[in-house]
């Protein structure tokens, strides 16, 4: 029996027996059947590793046996866009043969269905794999956004006519940036309205939706049957104020001068200068003051950062999540030696960075299985 036999087999045995779980932080009366996730190693962190069998027993020492294989252009990629239909099988059949299974691509970016998309689609059916994952479109500020979200509809209906057609579903990632459509998951709510989640779905990051505070929540519940894919990724926020105390400091508020009569009051009352804002130093307090403070987003190993896994295991349980979930590892150099940018080559010793990738599998998977969501991954 194959691997993804036995996962379904066990997991039908479990939903048909009944098997419950009980919820540890939360409501003592909630119970859930216990649900097997596969949970994806991401091949882009492993570039530097450039045969099948090699990513394979990688996979192994990470203890990740599945993969999302990336199909790109240029020459990182494991499976190269041009030569696919060929590379494709040789490769996921080899990470078959050493017990690895494959059921999801990150293809390139294309926002809508091409020659390259559909030879994609119809490859990778062919060998069973069902979930890929291409690129986000963008929102041109200098026109009305409704009609964007409506011509963006049209394309996604190109999608899920593939999708129809070869049984697979595309996933769009919830990419963070003003600009990036998705990144706020209402507007893509809009855009799927009328299509079947069994053909498009989000692909959710983490990471990146930690960037709306608590209302991760909110919007993952929105989504429901949408969520295709969960991405972990973990962040925090950082500040850095560079030579602010060089540049003047903050801007301290209407400061006593001396007034035309020899007395002293703020300026800009009590017949002082006739407008505090004289007082304010230019530029507004350097760089910083006024214009976010320096903060800005980090990413981090899973554990670390802002992204409360517990409570996602719970919020999932509860909304019946059985996707898919995958592990993305993009802390910045030299964490992972050039690895979390997809380099085929690395400043840091191997045993280390697969080491660091380990541990936010097992991050992951300690969290999720002790927070009462029903989980195993």
């Amino acid at each position: 029996m194959k691997r993804r036999e036995f996962l379904s087999s066990a997991l039908a045995t479990t939903l048909v027996g009944g098997a419950t779980t009980s919820r540890v932080f939360a409501q003592d009366s909630y119970e859930s059947v216990t649900r097997t996730i596969p949970l994806h190693a991401y091949s882009r962190y492993l570039h530097w590793i450039r045969t099948p069998e090699e990513v394979a027993e990688a996979c192994w020492e990470i203890a990740c046996p599945q993969l999302m294989v990336t199909v790109q252009g240029g020459e990182s990629a494991h499976v190269q866009e041009e030569s696919l239909e060929t590379d494709l099988p040789r490769f996921v059949n080899t990470l078959r043969a050493e017990g690895i299974e494959c059921n999801a691509i990150r293809g390139g970016n294309q926002t809508a269905v091409d020659a390259d998309v559909e030879r994609l689609v119809g490859t990778m059916a062919d060998l069973g794999i069902t979930h890929y994952w291409l690129g986000n479109d963008r929102y041109d500020f200098s026109q009305p956004m409704m009609p964007q979200l409506d011509a963006i509809k049209r394309k996604v209906e190109g999608f899920v006519n593939l999708n129809e057609r070869y049984g697979t579903k595309v996933m769009y990632h919830t990419r963070s940036g003003a600009s990036t459509v998705g990144s706020v998951v209402w507007d893509l709510l809009y855009v799927f309205e009328e299509f079947d989640p069994q053909y498009v779905g989000l692909h959710w990051d983490t990471g990146h939706m930690s960037d709306h505070g608590d209302m991760w929540e909110t919007l993952l519940r929105a989504a429901g049957p949408y969520i295709a894919a969960v991405s972990w990724k973990d962040r925090v926020w950082n500040q850095d104020l560079g030579g602010l105390t060089e540049q003047g400091g903050p801007y301290p508020g209407p400061q006593l001068v001396e007034q035309e009569s020899g007395g002293r009051g703020f300026g800009g009352f009590g017949g002082g200068p006739s407008d505090p804002l004289d007082e304010v130093p230019l530029p507004l307090a350097g760089e910083h003051f006024a214009r976010g403070m320096g903060w800005e987003r980090r990413d981090v190993p899973m554990g670390t950062g802002i992204v409360d896994i517990f409570r996602y295991g719970q919020v999932l349980g509860e909304m019946g999540f059985d996707g898919m979930m995958d592990i993305q590892c993009e802390y910045p150099s030299p964490s992972l030696g050039g690895a979390e940018r997809g380099r085929m080559e690395l400043t840091l010793p191997r045993r280390l960075v697969l080491g660091l990738i380990k541990r936010d599998v097992l991050t992951v998977r300690a969290a999720l299985g002790q927070s009462g969501g029903g989980f195993t991954v």
